[in-house]
């Protein structure tokens, strides 16, 4: 009985270690100093204009 409560305390350690390395990782790429670009930004903004003025190109017809 013993080893089974070392064994589920692992697992719930190993758990919680895995949980704060991916909060890590999210928060890294995520994170304010992602190299995050205002031109990438801009070039994606325009690309959704186009694809409504598509859009509304083919409800016409």
């Amino acid at each position: 009985m013993a080893n089974k409560d070392k064994e589920n305390y692992s697992n719930a350690e190993s758990s919680k270690e895995q949980k704060d390395q991916f909060r890590d990782f999210v928060e890294d790429v995520v994170g304010e100093n992602n190299g995050f670009d205002a031109s990438v930004q801009d070039t994606s903004r325009n690309v959704d204009q186009q694809n409504r003025l598509i859009d509304k190109h083919n409800l016409r017809k």
